[in-house]
């Protein structure tokens, strides 16, 4: 997996210049200007925060985290300076047999060792991808409605869901995590 993704500091400029002009004509109420060691976040360094391993349902069995970052796919495609996201592979998903390109997980172990099985299973690798990954926290939900488990793809984890909402379950966070292939920028 790809490991070496660079931050286009002119792009997260670029994103603080314009929101802050849109805040000023009222197109959007609060600004939080973003810092570039806050996007594409190695998922190793997520982990360091402290109490971040306290909300995993499940444990990390893992130490390595290569190719795993907190990030979404718009994320990438904003801020990232040395790679895209290569749209035919990532969102086609020509890859042989089944396989579940996004999901839900109780940690990021969960999600390697689904790929590690698929790649064995089938000879192939996944050194042109990034796992995108980010928390949903129960505590966040509203009582009513809110985050749903069905239309987030398949649950890799150990919980046993009994609701349609995040709220109303015994687990305080899981992680949706994407599979994006990258390329290059030209």
């Amino acid at each position: 997996m790809i490991n070496n993704l660079k931050v286009d500091e002119a792009a997260i400029e670029h994103y603080n210049e314009t929101s802050k002009s849109l805040a000023v004509s009222g197109d959007i109420k609060e600004v939080q200007e973003l810092k570039s060691e806050e996007v594409l976040v190695p998922y190793s360094k997520i982990l360091s925060i402290e109490g971040f391993k306290d909300d995993l349902y499940t444990p990390e069995s893992r130490e390595n985290f290569d190719g795993v970052f907190f990030a979404t796919d718009t994320e990438v495609d904003l801020f990232c300076k040395n790679f895209e996201i290569d749209r035919d592979k990532t969102y086609r998903n020509n890859l042989p047999g089944f396989v579940h390109t996004y999901g839900v997980a109780d940690n990021v172990s969960q999600i390697l060792d689904y790929y590690d099985e698929y790649k064995k299973k089938f000879s192939i690798d996944l050194d042109d991808c990034i796992i995108a990954a980010n928390c949903i926290y129960k505590k966040y939900q509203p009582s009513n409605g809110g985050w749903r488990w069905h239309k987030w793809g398949k649950y890799l984890g150990k919980y046993k869901i009994s609701h349609e909402y995040i709220y109303d379950e015994d687990i305080e966070m899981v992680l949706v995590w994407e599979l994006l292939f990258l390329k290059p920028k030209a």
